[in-house]
């Protein structure tokens, strides 16, 4: 096991209901066919993509909470007090 799964951190789920990701974004398409144009190349591809986020709020400030988080016990960290909700994957 890893250091984060020991300490109860755990990998941001690909489905946040915040962020609206698609498996049919145009960078994902984009990168499908660059592998695929490229078929003996290994092409890796991380999508960061977040629609929920702004860049005043998330990027300069923090982001407030977004709605239905607080109530949410997927996004409680383990052993937190009171069970205040993840913020994120730097969050200490």
């Amino acid at each position: 096991m890893g250091r984060a799964a020991l300490n109860g951190i755990r990998n941001p789920s690909w489905f946040d209901p915040a962020c609206h990701r698609s498996f049919y974004n145009q960078h994902l398409v984009a990168a499908l066919k660059f592998a695929v144009a490229r078929p003996h190349e290994a092409v890796t591809f991380l999508s960061y993509a977040c629609s929920g986020a702004a860049v005043f709020n998330g990027l300069l400030t923090s982001q407030p909470q977004p709605p239905g988080y607080r109530d949410d016990p997927e996004w409680r960290l383990a052993g937190r007090p009171g069970g205040t909700p993840c913020c994120g994957p730097l969050s200490a």
